[in-house]
Order: structure tokens, then C-alpha cells, then sequence
């Protein structure tokens, strides 16, 4: 009987998931068997063309415990099978995919997602959508401020920022491979990205549609633009969309072509930002006040297995600023490992100015990671945290599916300086916090 063979089925992908989840994730808890583990992502990614079964490895978290195994293996083999998987889990094509145009609040950003074995900031995460309508529908958030989105990934939020009226955006992340893909966005969204009239602004991101069209029609893939750079990326939308040519487009490439201007366009400035060095910088009183904060580890160090991508410039973006300070903060989904609950107060303490604001958007996968945040912030750096609970919207479920039940849900994390608080604020973020 088909009802009574569907239940079989289910029960079965139950307990077969479960049992494959669980060799992942004890060799994320301990080390172990790699054959063992490829054998189990294997049999996982096989599995995953029955729909009972890919049910049943999103309510088991496979897809975070694919995607926690992907940030910590290098074998070649494994992430190919891992990466099939997570595609297979979440709809979504895990490796280099075409351009995609998000609308919030009526406002275009057009992103490319990058492979995922480039890095976690690669793909845009569901709370960068979430974080992306906050804005949205409160653009005085960064109207008319200077903006730093830290760990900026595809640049969503930035990209936004500077749609919205943000002054001057700087998008920073430590990756290599992450870094060509945000310049590689940036310049798709130049066209109305601040500096430039409301007339002229609709006009822009009417043309970064067509350009995105047109590259598509020309049947090149925007992975390529990783490999010719952005100058040429940016050259060759431009020809495709029929603006190319002529001596002001010979002028403009020359221009381009002087080191840093490639990782400039309009109001957005992609930088290498890598936040050991924001702790590096801070006072020996603080470091020692920051360390010896309950519950957050005393090195910045990530712990053998640790998920956090490794340092790269090896594309040569500029570095940011060392001394430079920003009116408003931005990160989303920044805090997954130990190592990160040090770091960001520290980013957060050199980075704002007084009387600047930060806003995080996170899931919080470990509640005592983000205890030991807030700690770290309060009683160590001299900020004031308040935490708000969010709900993203069902059809902004990416990778990771919305319905995994993480310890802490998901929050908006405002912060400030204690001795030079902002006066501000959108909304209340602060109620019943210190």
C-alpha cells in the first residue's frame, strides 16, 4: 500500500540519515576515520535524490554539519562529495553560480555567490537577507554614514547600505578568493551605489539589471570574472550591455587599471581586513581585560579543526585603514567559532567611533558562545550590548534551512560605546540590557 510504503521509507531514511550524521559528527567532535566520513558523505549525497531522504537530512542538520565539515577538511574528494550534497540538500547549486538579483524593499542588489569550498562568505547566508530587510525598512540606519560591513562575504548588506545613502562603505573580509568575488559583486552594483542624484541612482540600478541580462545573454559565466579581474569584468558587462567603446571607455580602463581603483566603485571600497590585527592593536590592559573574560578564550588562535577560514591577500586587495573609525557597523552571521567571540569586540572597540552604532544579525548555533560575547563586550572593552530576538522569512532560507533548530534562534545584536553611547537608534535594541 502506498501510504504504509511511504512511512517505511521515511523510517528508514530516518535512521540511515541519523546514522551517517552521526559518524560527522563525531568526527567533528573528535577526530577520527576520514574514510569512515567519506564513506558516510557518499552514501548521504547518493541517498539525497529521494525526496523522503532529503527531508530527513534537513531535519537531522546535515546541511550545518556539511557545512562545518566543508570549513575543515582540504581533501579534494571530500569537498567535491560534500559540496554535491549540500546542493542536493538545499536546492541551491553549491558551487560558482550565475548572477541573482535580491529586491529589498524595492531596492535591487545583484549578487554572484562564489564556490563554497572558497570560504563560508562565498554563498549569501539566510540572516543577510533578514539583516538586508532591517535596513530596508529603516534606511536612516546608514543614510548619509560611513559604513564598515565586517566579514562582508558577497556584500549584501554594504551593497545595500550604499544603495540607501550610506556616505562611504568599506566591505572587508580575509579571504582571497572571497575578496575577487566581492569586488566582482561591487562592481555590478556600482550604477546607484551612492554619490549621485535620485534620477540617476533609479537610472543605475535599472542598467546593472540589463548588464546583469546582458552577461547572461553573451553566455559567459560570471565565475570567469574571478579570473580576468574585475577591471576586464567590468569592461566586458559593459560591452555586452552596448556601453563599451570610444575614448571614455579607454580612459576609464587606464583608470582602472592603477592598482586600487579596481576595488573601488562609487561608494564602496572592498579592503583586506583580517581582525587578529584590530586585536593586536588594542591596549596590553585591554588584550589582558579581553582574555581573562569568563568563557572566552585567551588566543585568537583558531584550535586545530577549528572552522574559521584561514588569512589570504594573495589577490592583493588594499588593506584597511588602520586607524580608520566608521559611524555604523554591520556583520551578519560573524560569530560561529570561539575564536570569533574574542575578535569581534575587538573589531568592534577600533572600528566605532564614539557615538557610532553596530548591528550583527546572527543564528546563535552555541547560546554560551554569545554569552561570552556580550561579556567580552561589556565588561572587558567598555560596550553596551542589547540583543533582540528575529525571525527570517521562509523564502529567505538558504543553505541552511530556517527550520533547524538552533539553541538561540536567531538576533539583531546592537552595540555601542558605554562612555559615548549613540543617540540614534532606528528602535529600541536595548530593553532590560546593560
Amino acid at each position: 500500500m502506498a501510504d504504509e510504503g511511504d512511512f517505511i521509507t521515511l523510517l528508514v531514511a530516518s535512521e540511515r540519515v541519523g546514522a551517517w550524521c552521526d559518524v560527522l559528527r563525531m568526527h567533528l567532535a573528535q577526530g577520527g576515520s576520514l574514510p569512515r566520513v567519506k564513506q558516510a558523505v557518499r552514501d548521504l549525497k547518493a541517498a539525497l535524490d529521494s525526496e523522503a531522504y532529503a527531508e530527513e537530512a534537513r531535519r537531522e542538520g546535515a546541511v550545518p554539519l556539511l557545512t562545518s565539515l566543508l570549513k575543515r577538511t582540504d581533501d579534494e574528494e571530500l569537498l567535491d562529495d560534500i559540496s554535491d550534497a549540500l546542493a542536493a540538500c538545499s536546492g541551491l547549486l553549491a558551487s560558482s553560480g550565475k548572477t541573482r538579483t535580491f529586491s529589498y524593499g524595492g531596492t535591487p542588489v545583484v549578487l554572484k555567490e562564489g564556490a563554497l569550498g572558497d570560504g563560508v562568505g562565498a554563498k549569501v547566508w539566510t540572516v543577510a537577507h533578514t539583516f538586508c530587510r532591517e535596513m530596508a525598512s529603516h534606511p536612516e540606519i546608514v543614510r548619509g554614514c560611513s559604513v564598515l560591513e565586517i566579514g562582508a562575504g558577497c556584500g549584501a548588506c554594504g551593497i545595500l547600505a550604499a544603495k540607501l545613502g550610506a556616505q562611504r562603505v568599506v566591505l572587508g573580509d580575509y579571504v582571497g578568493a572571497v575578496l575577487q568575488n566581492l569586488r566582482d559583486c561591487v562592481h555590478l552594483n556600482a550604477a546607484g551605489s551612492g554619490g549621485e542624484s535620485a534620477a540617476a541612482g533609479a537610472a543605475g540600478q535599472a542598467q546593472q539589471g540589463q548588464e546583469a541580462e546582458a552577461a547572461d545573454e553573451a553566455g559567459w559565466d560570471p565565475e570567469d570574472a574571478s579570473e580576468c579581474g574585475s577591471d576586464d569584468f567590468d569592461a566586458l558587462l559593459a560591452e555586452a550591455s552596448g556601453r563599451g567603446g570610444g575614448g571614455g571607455g579607454e580612459e576609464r580602463q587606464r583608470q582602472q587599471q592603477q592598482g586600487e581603483a579596481a576595488w573601488d566603485a562609487g561608494a564602496l571600497h572592498v579592503r583586506f581586513h583580517d581582525w587578529a590585527h584590530d586585536v593586536d592593536c588594542l591596549s596590553d590592559s585591554e588584550r589582558e581585560a579581553l582574555s581573562s573574560t569568563p568563557g572566552v578564550p585567551a588566543s585568537t588562535e583558531a584550535p586545530p579543526g577549528a572552522s574559521i577560514d584561514t588569512a589570504s591577500n594573495e589577490c592583493g586587495a588594499p588593506s584597511i585603514d588602520g586607524e580608520e573609525r566608521f559611524d555604523v557597523v554591520i556583520g551578519t552571521d560573524i560569530l560561529y567559532e570561539w575564536p570569533m567571540v574574542q575578535m569581534v569586540p575587538a573589531v568592534l572597540k577600533r572600528r566605532l567611533r564614539p557615538g557610532g552604532r553596530a548591528l550583527l544579525c546572527c543564528a546563535v548555533r552555541e547560546q554560551a558562545m554569545f554569552d561570552g560575547f556580550a561579556a567580552a563586550c561589556r565588561s572587558a572593552l567598555g560596550l553596551r550590548v542589547g540583543i533582540t530576538p528575529v525571525q527570517p522569512r521562509a523564502d529567505d532560507a538558504g543553505l541552511l534551512d530556517i527550520r533547524q533548530d538552533y539553541e538561540g534562534g536567531y538576533v539583531l545584536i546592537a552595540v555601542e560605546h558605554a562612555d559615548a553611547p549613540a543617540d540614534d537608534w532606528h528602535r529600541d535594541l536595548f530593553a532590560g540590557s546593560t
